[in-house]
């Protein structure tokens, strides 16, 4: 979306698109290294559910996504040739990309509404409705 709304040039856009997608995945691999440490230090058991395996297909298919838009279109950058034909694939595997983040999160939110049912939530507390 930066190259949609920001008024600067294509260079500085491009920029600042690649350096919003490297923080985005060191958080994004952060977050996945803090659930792996917790579980691991509560005793309970990792890629149990859905949503773990669903958020790391996604956190994975991001780095990916991210390493091959950086070597294709930013360092050392292909020919003028690939880029074009790779630009329609790097847009459609960024949307494949944010589906599956919302996907994860979704499930998330599920996750934690069963749990929280399971410790006495009631079915129609402000809680539950979040889920929905």
């Amino acid at each position: 979306m930066s190259y949609k709304t920001l008024p600067w040039s294509h260079d500085t856009n491009k920029t600042v698109h690649l350096i919003l997608h490297a923080v985005a995945l060191f958080l994004g691999s952060f977050g996945v290294y803090v659930a792996f440490k917790f579980h691991n230090e509560s005793g309970i058991a990792n890629l149990y559910s859905l949503h773990s395996w669903v958020g790391l297909g996604a956190i994975i298919l991001y780095g990916l996504q991210w390493v091959s838009g950086f070597l294709t279109f930013f360092f050392p950058g292909a020919s003028p040739t690939l880029r074009r034909a790779m630009l329609p694939w790097h847009v459609r595997a960024g949307i494949v990309v944010y589906v599956l983040a919302l996907l994860a999160a979704e499930l998330g939110f599920l996750e934690k509404l069963t749990f929280l049912q399971a410790a006495g939530l009631g079915k129609y507390s402000s809680e539950a409705l979040l889920g929905l």
